[in-house]
């Protein structure tokens, strides 16, 4: 019900600001990798036991039972979009514009399953986003941090899992990782790139796809205009993606109550 909604916004829009003041601290004094990564884990940890109604995860065609499995689940998502964020926010605007499309596609699969409270989140946080955005843009009056993108991610994170959990506890797993294609695509070639040549998966380094584009001549402005086109790209197949993955439930539902 209403009362319902309610609870669930009230702790969605409450437990960001443990990660905002976790990446503020490391900003202003520095965290060693992994203490920073047990600082995440202690604060994705309520919303993945409470929240986390996952009975089920669908990937493709593949059904997989999830049962208790799902708050574990929720949380290595969590942490994973975190870290995507933080590491993609290498330029202006980059990190606030994937995460504005990234919730507007969303806000389109909440209102689309009648889920007026993750509707109304999204439509929030793009309203927060865009705000900033205004100063964050090249050339930039203010910069986001890690305290800004660890939040971002945690945002991006639950939305996109909460509105592709259907009411039965469904998760199409294939439609937030598409919506966050570009981030993910970069943070997975970072530690392949690192593994590969034997480096510690906590070595920074200036070759995130954003560097490389830089290198190659582009702007900062050009560069976020292009790898936001490539993920409406990814919120698009998410959206196609989530529409047939419902349209198959629903089928089968009907043949299996026929029998």
């Amino acid at each position: 019900g209403i009362r319902d909604h309610c609870v669930t916004g009230v702790q969605t829009c409450a437990l960001p600001i443990f990660f905002c003041v976790l990446g503020t601290i490391d900003d202003r004094y520095g965290m060693h990798p992994l203490v920073k990564l047990f600082g995440q884990f202690l604060c994705a940890i309520p919303f993945a036991v409470s929240q986390t109604q996952v009975s089920e995860i669908q990937f493709v065609d593949l059904i997989f039972s999830a049962q208790w499995l799902g708050p574990i689940f929720g949380l290595c998502w969590i942490i994973l979009c975190v870290n995507a964020f933080n590491l993609i926010d290498g330029v202006d605007g980059l990190a606030g514009t994937l995460a504005t499309v990234t919730i507007i596609a969303v806000s389109v699969l909440a209102f689309g399953q009648i889920n007026m409270s993750v509707a109304l989140l999204s439509i929030i946080a793009v309203g927060a986003i865009l705000g900033f955005l205004v100063h964050n843009i090249p050339p930039a009056k203010i910069f986001m941090g890690d305290g800004g993108s660890m939040m971002l991610g945690f945002l991006v994170a639950v939305l996109s899992m909460t509105a592709a959990t259907t009411a039965e506890g469904t998760f199409y797993s294939t439609v937030p990782i598409a919506l966050l294609g570009v981030p993910l695509i970069d943070t997975g070639l970072a530690f392949l790139r690192r593994m590969l040549r034997g480096k510690s998966w906590r070595t920074a380094d200036r070759e995130h796809v954003h560097h490389r584009l830089l290198d190659r001549g582009f702007t900062h402005g050009e560069v976020v205009v292009a790898l936001n086109s490539v993920n409406l790209l990814f919120a698009a197949a998410a959206l196609f993606a989530f529409g047939k993955g419902s349209d198959v439930a629903v089928r089968s539902e009907e043949h299996t109550s026929e029998l």
